[in-house]
């Protein structure tokens, strides 16, 4: 199916130089985080139930095109999130779930604030290098070392996604974020003035 409602966020998300966004959705009193990422080919769809570490990640096609029919596991996961109890009585069709989801979402995209349990999340669905380690807590100028290294895609692809403004930062450049699972790392003053990262 066709996901009319991710056309204008697109458009959004394009205008503000974002690569992705995340909004709130509910779904019969169950709370959601969505994203809508388009730095990916194809873009991403990730569910996200609150409170608990069930997520899903969907590809969203060109045309902004879903497909409904899921594999098995997918539509598990997404029956369990949606607290659907095996041999329940009403039928589930994930074509009404995802039609009443085009429906609520905004037109509008908003920068992302993430907390831990996003960064965290988002890191274990991405399959992220060193998933447990969110923080970052340094950075390597590979041209200033004289090093004949480059940063990774994999490094610059977690950084794009757990901390926007700091991939924005160091486009163009040869760096490489450094992170650590210790929290302490949270509020790191090296990245609090990022004009610092030349």
């Amino acid at each position: 199916m066709k996901m009319n409602g991710l056309v204008d966020l697109y458009k959004s998300i394009k205008e503000q130089g974002l690569s992705y966004t995340i909004f709130d959705y509910t779904h019969n009193g169950i709370e959601f985080s969505i994203m809508f990422d388009i730095g990916t080919n194809p873009f991403k769809l990730l569910l996200v139930k609150k409170y608990s570490s069930l997520n899903l990640s969907l590809d969203i096609n060109k045309g902004f095109i879903l497909e409904t029919l899921l594999e098995t596991e997918k539509h598990k996961t997404l029956k369990e999130m949606l607290e659907i109890e095996k041999g329940s009585t009403n039928p589930f069709s994930t074509t009404i779930f995802f039609e009443e989801l085009d429906s609520k979402i905004p037109k509008k995209a908003k920068k992302p604030v993430l907390d831990e349990n996003h960064k965290s999340v988002i890191s274990m669905a991405y399959q992220c290098e060193e998933q447990d380690k969110i923080f970052p807590c340094g950075f390597v100028d590979w041209d200033y070392n004289g090093s004949k290294k480059r940063y990774t895609e994999r490094n610059r692809e977690k950084t794009r996604l757990l901390y926007p403004d700091i991939y924005k930062a160091i486009q163009g450049k040869n760096i490489s974020i450094r992170y650590s699972n210790e929290n302490k790392h949270a509020n790191n003053n090296k990245f609090s003035d990022l004009e610092n990262i030349k």
